[in-house]
């Protein structure tokens, strides 16, 4: 099955990050994400990457090069929700993936659907359905 046809379920970007690049196995995962529903439903809010170190699950260098990739996806003018990141979220493409394609946009230009077609990381059909989502979700 496509991963692109599995709607993804709602959670921090840098969780996706982590999990993309299989950082933290399941069981660690899981558990850092009931810690942080639980924080939430409590009504006290902490970043995830907050819960990561909290919990020890990886040490502060190691999620500082995470998140510095979050920050770098996360950006994009407007209010439409990354491509890089529901190309994460969708499973299509890692984290770091992303980030070079990004940094051969920041250097050369161009869009990045078109590179990462470019790049054979995403075929036509996938650029497409991505982008009706990104259209959707604004």
């Amino acid at each position: 099955m496509d991963a692109l046809t599995e709607l993804p379920r709602r959670k921090p970007l840098l969780a996706t990050i982590l999990e993309s690049e299989h950082v933290l196995d399941g069981e660690k995962m899981e558990r850092a994400l009931r810690f942080w529903n639980h924080r939430r439903k409590e009504g006290t809010t902490k970043a995830f990457g907050q819960i990561v170190l909290e919990l020890r699950l990886l040490p502060p260098a190691a999620l500082a090069y995470y998140v510095r990739l979050q920050r770098r996806m996360a950006h994009a003018p407007g209010r439409r929700r990354p491509l890089g990141v529901l190309a994460v979220e969708s499973g299509v493409a890692t984290a770091t993936v992303i980030a070079e394609v990004l940094d051969e946009q920041a250097e050369k230009g161009g869009r990045l659907g078109d590179l990462l077609l470019s790049r054979g990381i995403l075929r036509r059909h996938q650029l497409d359905t991505l982008l009706i989502r990104q259209r959707h979700a604004a």
